[in-house]
């Protein structure tokens, strides 16, 4: 509503009077008003969706049940533009707005899944561990796999500070003894001699840790060093791997007859198999390992006092082991 000034002119007998007075004039509205709800496949009521008229540079945000309202329209016929992240962009066309009218306008967003490319950061070890107070050699399971080595006594044989004499292994000078072995956070050491009672093929170990000084005292009957290995997990897909190993000892003996040396390809024999995945039970899983191992000793042995000669001296040993997590 505005006021205006209204001149009238008045005439009483002979005369005139020019009266001036004051009357509201009333105007009508130019501008109306835009409500709806924004809403998904399911009816469900869509936060934060942007809607707008471009042309007018006006717009809204949804509420939590949906609901928009853009003010102070001019009348006329617009394009109204609404989209969400995650939704298909949807453009509603010849939306009439009328002067000091509410125009009412639900639109329903289709989903719309957008794919991003993934992003990969290989994370590296640092060169020097600032945290690490003792003297630790960590290999990890790419590292097991390159190795030349068959079981995890092979492995710690090649670390800085060890020394492998037969079948025993010393830390740093000390007895093979003196070494606490463990599986899993569990000691596998035997309380009689107290050397490791397992002998674990490669393809089960993720990653192994041999310390060789200032271990914590949480590491009990361990004077030398810590043998800590961590044992691989089985995955949510099936896998399988298995591996063959065939060789000979080449070895020759000065004699008084001179002798060729003997060779034979089936000398030494080691087959493993590895499987693992998901078992029927709910977030479970299984890793099953089977080693064979047959080595015959290039020594040969003879009995003079019977005819029919012996077998080749030589052992013999099955390995398994089974990890349900």
């Amino acid at each position: 509503m505005s006021v205006r000034a209204c001149f009238g002119l008045l005439r009483r007998g002979s005369g005139a009077i020019l009266a001036l007075t004051w009357a509201t004039c009333g105007y009508a509205g130019t501008t109306g008003r835009l409500i709806g709800r924004v809403t998904d496949p399911k009816h469900q009521p869509l936060e934060a969706v942007n809607v707008a008229i471009p042309v007018l540079r006006l717009g809204a945000f949804t509420d939590a049940q949906g609901h928009y309202s853009i003010a102070n329209v001019p009348a006329g016929t617009y394009e109204l533009r609404v989209s969400l992240l995650g939704y298909q962009p949807t453009k509603v066309q010849d939306v009439l707005i009328n002067a000091d009218q509410t125009a009412t306008l639900d639109v329903t967003l289709a989903e719309a899944p957008i794919e991003v490319k993934e992003i990969v950061i290989s994370a590296k070890r640092p060169v020097v561990d600032v945290n690490q107070t003792s003297s630790v050699s960590t290999v990890g399971r790419k590292e097991i796999e390159q190795l030349p080595v068959q079981q995890l006594s092979d492995l710690v044989a090649l670390q800085a500070g060890v020394v492998s004499e037969g079948s025993e292994l010393h830390i740093r000078g000390g007895r093979s003894d003196e070494i606490q072995y463990q599986v899993d956070g569990v000691s596998v050491n035997n309380l009689y001699d107290n050397q490791s009672i397992l002998k674990l093929d490669r393809s089960l170990l993720e990653e192994v840790q041999v310390i060789t000084g200032t271990f914590d005292a949480e590491y009990g009957q361990a004077m030398s060093g810590v043998v800590n290995a961590v044992l691989k997990r089985g995955g949510d897909k099936f896998q399988w791997n298995g591996e063959a190993m065939v060789g000979s000892w080449l070895a020759h003996q000065a004699t008084e007859r001179v002798q060729p040396p003997r060779i034979n390809a089936s000398d030494i024999r080691n087959f493993q198999l590895t499987a693992s995945g998901p078992l029927p039970l709910a977030h479970t899983t299984f890793l099953v390992n089977g080693r064979y191992g047959d080595t015959e000793d290039w020594v040969r042995g003879e009995r003079r006092f019977t005819p029919a000669r012996l077998a080749s001296v030589g052992a013999n040993r099955l390995e398994a082991g089974v990890v349900i997590v």
